[in-house]
Formats: structure tokens, C-alpha cells, sequence
């Protein structure tokens, strides 16, 4: 019988540990150049701590995207909606509208006052 209150206890230690650690997702993003679609790339989210971090990967990234940025998060029970932190100004500030079971979604720009919809296909697919 203490075996098994000890082992109880070493699980459930483990689950708060586990809930501290970093949370990490990474979709796949599909560049585009002035003559179409460019290369495969990658964003990642990775959550700690109550901070979030985004980062995308690909060739030839313009220089607001080329390093860690903070972002908001907003889930939804469909959605997760990430906002990355501008780097500096001048950089167009963006969304990523993603579905919440990895199946797809959309990069949106913030025109003016409002959110729209980018009409290329960016393929944010969840990463395996």
C-alpha cells in the first residue's frame, strides 16, 4: 500500500512540474516573392511562464521577422490566434488565424483599424 501512495505522489509532482515547462507548436509557412509562391518555411509559438514567443523560419526573411518576437495569444475552442510584437517600427504588423485541430488557417494585416484577410495561400498547416 505505500508503494502506491508513493508512486501517487511522485506522479503528481511530476504533473506540476510538467505544468511549468515551455508549450511549443510549429506550422508550416509558405513564403512568397514578387514572382509567386517561394520557399517552405515554419512559425513557431512556444509558450513559458505566461510569455509567449514567436519565431518564423524560412530563406530570405525580411529583417522584422529574423529573430524572437513576443506575442499575444488568444484561444478559442476552434481558434489560436497569434500576434506577433513588432520587431522595430515600420514593420507591418501581423496575425496568424490558425485552426485550433492543425488542419490549416490564414496570416492576416492590420490596415488602419482593422484586421484583413491576406488572399495567398500561406498552407499553416500543424507540424508532426
Amino acid at each position: 500500500m505505500k508503494h502506491y501512495r508513493r508512486t501517487g505522489l511522485v506522479l503528481a509532482s511530476l504533473t506540476i512540474l510538467a505544468s511549468g515547462n515551455a508549450y511549443a507548436q510549429k506550422w508550416n509557412y509558405l513564403t512568397y516573392d514578387a514572382s509567386g509562391p517561394g520557399s517552405m518555411g515554419q512559425i513557431s509559438l512556444e509558450e513559458r511562464g505566461g510569455e509567449a514567443e514567436f519565431r518564423m523560419q524560412a530563406v530570405a526573411l525580411d529583417s522584422c521577422y529574423r529573430s524572437a518576437l513576443k506575442a499575444t495569444v488568444e484561444r478559442t475552442e476552434s481558434t489560436i490566434t497569434i500576434t506577433p510584437t513588432p520587431r522595430m517600427g515600420g514593420c507591418e504588423k501581423i496575425r496568424f488565424v490558425l485552426n485550433a485541430d492543425g488542419s490549416g488557417g490564414y496570416r492576416e494585416i492590420l490596415n488602419s483599424d482593422s484586421w484583413v484577410r491576406e488572399k495567398r495561400d500561406r498552407v499553416l498547416t500543424l507540424r508532426k
